[in-house]
């Protein structure tokens, strides 16, 4: 708004790398744990505007309305018929209006640049990449006018340095979720996720490859009972 201010970065170097870890405490609190604390989702959803990210005003109030949305269809007040249509609906218009608030800054234009590099590698190493985590490779490529060495599309940057052979393992799991009915209440997370590594590069951010682990391991094990996945007292894999 033409006023600078500070963005709050946590313990990281940067607000975009605090963002990755309260978005990923926001899906526990929303869709993991058995019963939610509204304090805990509040002080996320506060903290996470605090960093003054786009990424995370968008997912975080995605978030919520996702599980508003399964809030309302669980008390039988929710025709899917008329919500799915304004639900896309308002998710399109929100990345028109971020698209246009950011057109004419430095992060729209590093965005374009590394959607044109991950995929022009990706076309030329379609199965296996140029290597997983080689990511000079596409730095090389980088528009001469830009002065920004960070890459910031995960899900092309993926492509180009792993390949279909490791993409493959960050799709298959939302693929899963979308056309398994016995899986579907995992679709909340399985799309947060695949979000999350399409604007932002986290292939390799272990918050991140646990968050995949976990939902693999909910993907592929025999949960009979529908909502096991939220009843699963999943902290108790690490501490």
């Amino acid at each position: 708004m033409g006023h600078h201010v500070i963005r709050n970065t946590g313990i990281f170097t940067e607000a975009p790398g605090y963002t990755l870890f309260l978005l990923n405490g926001l899906i526990i609190e929303l869709f993991v744990k058995k019963s939610k604390t509204f304090w805990r989702i509040g002080l996320i959803l506060v903290t996470l505007l605090t960093t003054l990210s786009a990424t995370a005003i968008l997912l975080g109030a995605l978030a919520v309305l996702i599980s508003f949305l399964q809030y309302l269809q669980a008390q039988g007040k929710l025709n899917l018929k008329i919500v799915i249509p304004v639900f896309l609906l308002l998710l399109v218009l929100g990345v028109i209006v971020i698209r246009i608030r950011k057109s004419g800054g430095s992060s729209y234009s590093v965005r374009v640049d590394d959607l044109r590099i991950g995929l022009t590698l990706w076309s030329q190493n379609p199965v296996f990449g140029v290597g997983f985590g080689n990511e000079g490779a596409l730095i090389k490529m980088f528009a001469f006018h830009r002065a920004n060495n960070g890459l910031s599309m995960g899900l092309t940057t993926l492509m180009a340095t792993g390949g279909l052979y490791l993409a493959l393992y960050f799709l298959v799991p939302f693929f899963t979720t979308l056309f398994a009915p016995s899986r579907r209440y995992l679709l909340p997370v399985s799309i947060l996720l695949l979000l999350e590594i399409i604007i932002s590069n986290i292939s390799t951010n272990p918050v991140y490859l646990m968050a995949m682990a976990l939902l693999w391991y909910a993907t592929l094990n025999d949960l009979r009972e529908q909502r096991v996945f939220a009843r699963t007292n999943y902290t108790s894999l690490y501490f």
